[in-house]
């Protein structure tokens, strides 16, 4: 497959952490990825004079790549949480990367980090003991490849999320949900009931995770996509 642009002169090409490649290039677009399972060109980083035509060493080891969850629970490893960005897989409209981040109890870090790109998920006002809860999250998956969305809730506010399901005692709000590639955003709402034994208050750690990896964890590195807390 041709490579797009006029006067596309690759600079660095190399095999990215998803498996597809990536070429920097001198003119028209800084980076460019090209999607192995789906053999098409996609422009990963838009045109940038200040960085364009540097190696790929330069795109991913100065400029920031990752993004990363920003609540400060006990047990959230939030400054280890992370996956690499990448505007084909994201919730909401936007996403960016940091450095690294402070998190805080509110879960507002990152929301002062680069653009504001807490826009996927969408908390209800309250959430009650015993309830039904159902919380809509904005999707986007345009990678040529299946993505998977997971979600968790601190119920017992030990600052810890616990892997397991919430209807066997955890506090994942359900299986990894498999999210299809396609050219369009979507909704998923993610219904699950409160235990009946959640701690009451507020700054509930939540964190929602949208990856390329089939099994996606509360804490830890994890592939591409985007973490939302």
């Amino acid at each position: 497959s041709a490579m797009p642009g006029v006067n596309n002169s690759p600079n660095d090409i190399d095999f990215g952490p998803d498996g597809n490649i990536y070429v920097s290039t001198w003119f028209n677009q800084c980076v460019l990825r090209y999607n192995v399972t789906a053999s098409t060109w996609q422009t990963y980083l838009p045109f940038d004079a200040s960085g364009n035509g540097k190696t790929l060493s330069f795109f991913c080891g100065v400029v920031n790549c990752n993004d990363f969850g920003d609540w400060s629970g006990s047990g959230a490893a939030t400054a280890l949480t992370s996956s690499i960005t990448d505007p084909y897989l994201r919730m909401g409209a936007t996403v960016d990367a940091e450095a690294t981040v402070t998190a805080d109890a509110a879960a507002s870090a990152d929301d002062a980090t680069g653009g504001d790109d807490e826009d996927g998920v969408t908390m209800p006002a309250a959430i009650n003991q015993g309830a039904t809860v159902s919380i809509p999250v904005n999707v986007y998956n345009n990678t040529g490849s299946t993505a998977y969305l997971n979600a968790w809730i601190d119920f017992n506010n030990d600052g810890v999320f616990n892997d397991t399901l919430v209807s066997g005692g955890g506090e994942r709000l359900e299986a990894a949900r498999t999210i299809v590639t396609s050219t369009s955003a979507s909704t998923q709402t993610i219904t699950f009931t409160v235990p009946v034994g959640a701690s009451v208050g507020t700054q509930r750690g939540a964190r929602f995770r949208l990856t390329n990896q089939t099994t996606t964890t509360p804490t830890g590195a994890a592939g591409a996509g985007e973490i939302e807390d």
